[in-house]
């Protein structure tokens, strides 16, 4: 296991696990505001009106990053509500600075079964292991994920996705496991496309939006295969497949 020395606060990706909910107001989409009445909410918009969405349990809106964030990091939020004082200024994320943090680095394992040409990563070893009585067996991990990450400049970067599973079906013969950073798109695979959220606890890890940022320059591919198929992968030029573009970035594998 590996430490990488990198200044990095921990951002807490938003997730959502139910139905949004619409709110009339024009705005510009990718725009997000506080909820009315909860901080355990959030409203993002979506074609010109802002859509109501929850943040993961234990987590509450953290207004001047526009994250769902640990709520000792939310100092405005009071008894479920935000204070009403002035905003404070837009935040700015710090040039990166790797010198002065620790951060943990372990292995994402690859599980494959041949039988059925399935595979799906995860960050936790007690799943691997379990899923060989299944069939599958371990291939060469494809990089490494940052497990922590502690008073960082590097923050602004680092997000935690959700892993979304579908299990197989008449229609679907292989289990599809896929990780989404975009709350949009998770809403979008959970309601519409009828993944399960698996959410972050039990499959948490830290990726990187910017490639390079704190040395994470292995790219998290996402592709559709015939057209119903989702599914993330390292593995470039995947044959009968559409592909979607890049997650996030892991570190490599060098760095152990």
């Amino acid at each position: 296991m590996k430490f990488l020395f990198c200044n990095l606060i921990i951002l807490i990706g938003s997730s959502v696990s139910s139905a949004s909910t619409s709110i009339a107001s024009e705005c510009t989409s990718g725009d997000f505001s506080t909820h009315p009445t909860s901080c355990e909410k959030y409203l993002i918009c979506d074609n010109g009106e802002f859509v109501e969405m929850p943040c993961a349990p234990g987590t509450i809106f953290n207004r001047d990053i526009n994250v769902c964030d640990w709520p000792s990091n939310v100092t405005d939020c009071v008894d479920g509500e935000y204070i009403p004082t002035p905003r404070e200024p837009e935040f700015t994320s710090p040039t990166p600075d790797c010198s002065t943090c620790q951060m943990e680095l372990a292995p994402l394992y690859h599980m494959v079964r041949p039988s059925n040409d399935h595979h799906f990563y995860t960050p936790s070893k007690t799943e691997a292991d379990k899923s060989m009585a299944y069939g599958f067996t371990y291939d060469a991990p494809p990089g490494l994920i940052a497990l922590n990450g502690l008073d960082c400049n590097c923050r602004a970067s680092l997000q935690y996705p959700t892993r979304l599973y579908r299990p197989a079906s008449a229609e679907n013969p292989i289990d599809e496991h896929v990780f989404l950073l975009d709350s949009g798109e998770i809403g979008h695979y959970v309601n519409a496309l009828k993944y399960r959220w698996e959410g972050y606890e039990q499959y948490r890890f830290h990726c990187s939006t910017s490639a390079g940022s704190c040395g994470a320059t292995v790219p998290l591919h996402r592709y559709l295969k015939n057209g119903k198929h989702y599914f993330s992968t390292t593995m470039e030029g995947q044959e009968d497949a559409t592909y979607e573009g890049v997650t996030c970035y892991i570190w490599p594998n060098a760095d152990v």
